[in-house]
């Protein structure tokens, strides 16, 4: 169950009620190189930092529609600016925040005017985040950096989360994210999060599960990580060519998921866009992590709480063509929806499979307009 101290930097943090404008981001933020280890303006160096603070991860700004004068219906601009929020985009595992670009800059830009814009993460471990960590000492070499290097849990991750919105928010960068949408992993993660959030009394407007099936990691996970982890070993001296044709021949892999991999490896650094010892960690949190459990926490806080606009409304989006989803996952599932009807709602995309946001974009945007 999630407590009050799950995450070390209260949630509450980022919902301030102070009027307090927002400088947007736009073009200046989508300049800005977050990876750079030194930028005095976000990253402080992480020479000196323990294993156990939390870490600022990367991220790209997305731009909200612009608002017009007729948006603020005469209201004060500083009490429309107390209820502006950003949307936070989550990936899910061995990808990065651009997995969700095409689904996350149509959704931001048709939300209603106080979306402040979108935010895409790369996650611990993944894409530029991952390129960060390795300037960090926990990949320094020698033995002593073995030994500080943190295995992540998915509590972990969450605490780089939240300690990257938090410092968005303190620059005035970004207005709190009370939208959270999470694919797969990152739907973990987002639940998480969420739960986190209505425990300390700072519950999100709305989740998004995109195709998160509860439980462990499913057979086909195991064996991508299984193969990827056999090239790695190997020696990873290729370039992205004879990737994909190793991971279709030798190791069976569909040609679009061989290609997706192949994707992210870079044949310079002679190393994928992910850390494979931080995913083959976390394998264990899948099957530990009580979904039901934090989406209870979740509704029965909301139940708790009559006033509308302190409910998180929560959606689970789940590809049709998935064959992942047990059909005793779907009937606790369908269970709680009966329970909390105005809370919580499942939705199926017959034509999808676990790419949901890809095999129906159309679809997908369909549902967050309906819903918004």
């Amino acid at each position: 169950m999630i407590l009050k101290d799950r995450l070390p930097i209260p949630v509450s943090s980022l919902r301030t009620k102070t009027r307090r404008k927002y400088f947007p981001p736009l073009k200046a933020l989508n300049q800005i190189s977050w990876m750079n280890a030194a930028s005095h303006l976000f990253l402080r160096s992480f020479s000196t930092r323990s294993p156990f603070e939390p870490m600022k991860l990367h991220v790209e700004w997305l731009e909200a529609q612009k608002r017009n004068q007729s948006d603020s219906s005469g209201e004060d601009d500083d009490d429309d600016d107390t209820d502006r929020y950003t949307i936070l985009f989550l990936h899910g595992l061995l990808g990065n925040g651009r997995n969700l670009k095409t689904f996350a800059r149509t959704v931001v830009k048709q939300r209603d005017p106080f979306c402040h814009g979108g935010i895409l993460m790369d996650l611990p471990g993944h894409g530029k985040s991952y390129d960060l960590a390795k300037t960090d000492q926990y990949f320094a070499t020698g033995a002593a950096a073995v030994q500080q290097k943190r295995s992540y849990t998915f509590q972990q991750c969450v605490q780089d989360v939240d300690y990257t919105l938090r410092e968005l928010h303190q620059q005035q960068l970004a207005a709190p994210a009370a939208v959270v949408v999470g694919h797969s992993w990152g739907g973990r993660l987002a639940l998480e999060y969420a739960a986190a959030s209505s425990t300390n009394g700072t519950p999100l407007k709305a989740l998004w599960l995109l195709d998160t099936v509860p439980g462990q990691t499913h057979e086909s996970v195991d064996r991508v990580i299984a193969a990827i982890s056999n090239i790695v070993e190997e020696g990873l001296d290729t370039n992205r060519k004879d990737l994909v044709e190793k991971l279709t021949g030798k190791h069976g892999l569909e040609l679009g998921l061989a290609q997706w991999l192949a994707s992210s490896y870079n044949p310079e650094t002679k190393d994928f866009g992910f850390d494979l010892d931080l995913v083959q960690n976390l394998k264990p949190e899948f099957a530990n992590q009580d979904f039901l459990g934090l989406l209870r926490v979740i509704l029965e806080r909301n139940d708790k709480d009559s006033t509308p606009s302190k409910s998180t409304q929560v959606h689970l989006v789940r590809g049709g063509k998935n064959s992942a989803w047990s059909v005793k996952t779907l009937a606790e599932l369908e269970k709680l929806s009966q329970q909390f009807p105005n809370m919580f709602h499942l939705h199926v995309l017959p034509t999808a499979g676990h790419w949901v946001h890809v095999d129906d974009l159309p679809g997908l945007v369909a549902l967050f307009e309906k819903h918004s």
